[in-house]
């Protein structure tokens, strides 16, 4: 989940807006990860789950070929894309911006399989927002629906094979 440091849905638009007029010397945009996991919440909506993340002083401090993190591209000025948490070459003149995790992050939901986070210890309500927005569209555990001859099923009982 791209995420919001402020809780605010709409800050994707502020944060990157402000680097607008710079578009043509920006290559990349380093968006730093942040782990989420520890005490988990009774709800089938991940975002609900688990609202326990690490802290984010540690991972502002790190440099960005030191922290998991993910590139958001300009393509007109990034030449390749490597794996994840790799530098972006630029085309020459440009910078690559290293992300606030404060303004915005990718939120990591390292329990979501297995518990592993065990620096998820301080709250987090930032996405709050978005639950009920998605337990609107999206069916519950157990509940066959199919949309746009997709499946949305745990068992895939309601999917046809062709």
């Amino acid at each position: 989940y791209l995420a919001f440091g402020s809780g605010n849905p709409w800050a994707v638009k502020e944060v990157l807006g402000a680097l607008h007029s710079d578009l043509d010397v920006i290559s990349s945009i380093d968006v730093p990860w942040v782990g989420f996991g520890g005490l988990v919440a009774d709800s089938w909506v991940v975002v609900e789950a688990w609202k326990h993340r690490e802290a984010l002083e540690p991972i502002q401090q790190l440099r960005p070929w030191t922290r998991s993190s993910s590139p958001l591209l300009n393509p007109a000025n990034a030449y390749a894309v490597g794996g994840e948490d790799d530098a972006v070459p630029g085309r020459p003149g440009t910078v690559s911006v290293d992300g606030d995790v404060n303004a915005l992050r990718v939120n990591h939901y390292v329990d979501l399989m297995e518990w592993r986070c065990e620096l998820c210890s301080e709250a987090d309500t930032s996405m709050d927002w978005v639950v009920d927005k998605l337990k609107a569209v999206l069916p519950s555990p157990g509940e066959d629906q199919v949309v746009n001859r997709r499946c949305f099923s745990i068992d895939r009982s309601c999917c046809q094979t062709s």
